[in-house]
């Protein structure tokens, strides 16, 4: 029997089994207020008390609605209408009604909600009634659109939510039950991502695409685009045709300006370009304009606020948090980098060449997901290789050009560095101010973030030897190896086995001590080899290397001297008389010419020896050092 109770007398009952779970007492008060209590409770009378067995949140949340509006609805004025039951059965009652009881099927919720909106009921209104956010109620509506036939799929469960929701992009019925049709006897795990493909085949989502964010949502729409967006996940869907040609227009009209600045060629990439692959015209920057200094301020001020919510994001730890706002970071990361792509491409604009510089090298826009760049003053292999014969040519005379045949080969010019490298780590382990100068070099790409795409070793102290060197040719019994590994022989007999131990023991060395370790460590992982090639890369490193032989007062002629073995049996008979030339005059190299090759490299040989002579790969270029 259903009687009338004073929400003074009813109190939570221990025997009510439900512990947790259920509707949030903010929804659940919500809708109190908006359609009246729609279900009783069940109470247990004990001393002069009603304690309440089955209905435990709809209690609290009477109890909210009297406290936070003074009052509870008209309709509960008088009392609380519950069902009484004896003591013995209260518990029995409480597990029935949670038990028994059946969660409302979402599908009805669409229908519910969308029965509302039909009555004239506004989102907000709907939302109030449910006690659930706006966003929430334009989601459901949205379902409710979705064909009766495809709700009907997923109240049988032959679809899911997800596949459901992907069916909302768009509103055409025939089209849904057509792709629905398509997919229907697929893997219900693939279903949501299959009927997503093929509503939307020939559009991109805005926010994984680099063309179409070079584009922009303004210049696309301007331009008589249609946008569709999805509201489950945030994907904003644009037509790929049309976003492609305002791409190519946008490109063509950049590559002409671009060109006009000067420049003997400007190519455009779409994807990313190892720009490091090309050598680069030298250049000077040039101090920001008012206009681009309040551009980038404005830029960084934008940008500003983004980065701090996207730091607050990377802090949360609640995994369930971290999913909720993937989103939010996705498209905060999406601007970000946006804007940095902008400031960029102002700061690819405050670089000044000259124009006998321009007329010789070219520029590359590039259009990738780091957004886009202006890459300037790029010299192609090529163009550099035939550049260099002219300059061998204009010289004349004893700097005559070699013949093609004369050329050092890639292996032979990795195989002298490789010999090069091994003195140079026996130096450096014996040089620890300068061993700790190269290794903070190599961390300052990773440490603040700056990029040279360029190492001098792994400074992980990943050795570089034995195998690595015998690999490049270099003998095992070449004397710098042997004595680099006796070194490190002597202190490996030192190191602690245990971990802890061995960490206790490197905080308790003398400093003296820990940067002669340090020196050899860093010793180990150098590597300083590279091969023939002109580009941009391999000069660089070879730069890199004669800075610090400089800095070192390394010389390699102490280290190397041209044999059969090492050299002169490897290279064109060429090569060998014109080392010869150089050290003992054209006189003596002509009674080189009749020899056979291997006649040649012996001759050379004798001809060679104690004279420190050392090909081109090892000798220190004028501008890095002492000069050749």
């Amino acid at each position: 029997m259903i009687t009338s109770i004073p929400l003074s007398k009813l109190v939570p009952s221990p025997l009510n089994v439900r512990k947790m779970g259920g509707q949030s007492i903010d929804d659940l008060a919500a809708s109190i207020r908006a359609h009246g209590l729609l279900q009783n409770l069940t109470v247990a009378a004990k001393g002069g008390k009603y304690e309440v067995v089955a209905g435990g949140r709809r209690l609290r949340a009477l109890q909210r609605i009297e406290k936070e509006d003074g009052k509870l609805p008209d309709a509960l004025q008088d009392g609380i209408p519950c069902m009484s039951v004896l003591g013995d059965d209260a518990h029995d009652a409480s597990l029935a009604e949670n038990v028994v009881r059946e969660a409302m099927h979402p599908a009805d919720q669409f229908d519910a909600f969308h029965a509302m909106a039909e009555r004239g009921h506004g989102v907000s209104a709907i939302a109030a009634a449910f006690g659930c956010p706006e966003s929430a109620v334009k989601q459901r509506l949205k379902l409710a659109k979705v064909s009766p036939a495809l709700i009907e799929a997923y109240r049988a469960s032959r679809m899911t939510l997800e596949t459901l929701q992907t069916f909302s992009i768009t509103d055409d019925r025939k089209q849904q039950e057509r792709v629905w049709k398509e997919v229907e006897h697929t893997n219900k795990e693939y279903q949501a991502e299959n009927v997503r493909r093929r509503l939307v085949k020939s559009e991109i989502d805005f926010n994984d695409s680099d063309e179409a964010q070079f584009v922009g949502i303004e210049a696309y729409e301007a331009a008589g685009g249609f946008i569709r967006r999805d509201m489950f996940t945030k994907a904003i869907y644009l037509d790929r045709g049309l976003v492609e040609k305002l791409v190519t227009v946008k490109l063509d009209d950049m590559k002409a300006r671009i060109k006009a600045e000067g420049w003997a060629w400007v190519e455009v990439k779409r994807d990313y370009v190892s720009v490091y692959s090309y050598q680069r015209k030298k250049s000077t920057k040039r101090e920001a304009t008012a206009q681009e200094t309040a551009a980038i301020a404005a830029l960084q001020a934008e940008r500003a606020p983004l980065q701090e919510r996207i730091n607050v994001l990377q802090a949360i730890e609640d995994e369930d948090l971290q999913a909720a706002t993937q989103d939010e970071f996705d498209q905060l990361d999406v601007q970000v980098n946006n804007i940095d792509s902008r400031i960029a491409l102002i700061k690819d604009g405050m670089v000044n060449f000259s124009a006998k510089a321009m007329a010789a090298s070219g520029a590359i826009i590039e259009l990738a997901h780091n957004g886009l760049r202006i890459h300037r003053g790029l010299i192609k292999e090529a163009d550099a290789k035939r550049a260099a014969k002219e300059k061998e040519k204009a010289k004349g005379g004893a700097a005559r050009e070699a013949p093609e045949s004369a050329e050092l080969s890639n292996a032979m010019v990795e195989r002298l560095t490789g010999y090069r490298t091994a003195a140079l780590q026996l130096e450096l382990a014996t040089r620890a101010d300068v061993a700790l100068a190269l290794l903070a070099w190599e961390l300052l790409q990773s440490t603040f973030g700056v990029h040279w795409y360029l190492h001098l070793g792994s400074m992980n102290a990943t050795p570089y030897r034995g195998a690595d060197f015998q690999r490049l040719g270099v003998a095992a019994d070449y004397a710098p190896i042997e004595d680099l590994f006796q070194l490190t022989e002597e202190w490996r007999g030192q190191i602690p086995e245990d971990a802890g131990d061995a960490l206790r023991w490197v905080f308790d060395l003398p400093a003296d001590e820990l940067q002669n370790l340090l020196a050899i460590c860093t010793a180990c992982a150098f590597n300083g080899t590279f091969g023939s090639g002109a580009m941009q890369s391999q000069r660089s490193k070879r730069d890199m290397v004669e800075i610090l032989v400089d800095r070192l007062g390394f010389d390699m002629a102490q280290h190397w001297q041209a044999t059969v073995e090492n050299f002169l049996g490897a290279v064109p008979k060429a090569i060998a008389i014109e080392a010869v030339t150089e050290v003992q005059g054209a006189e003596r190299a002509k009674e080189l010419l009749p020899l056979k090759k291997a006649e040649v490299a012996k001759r050379a040989a004798e001809l060679l020896e104690h004279r420190f002579w050392l090909p081109a790969p090892l000798r220190i270029s004028k501008e890095n050092g002492r000069g050749a």
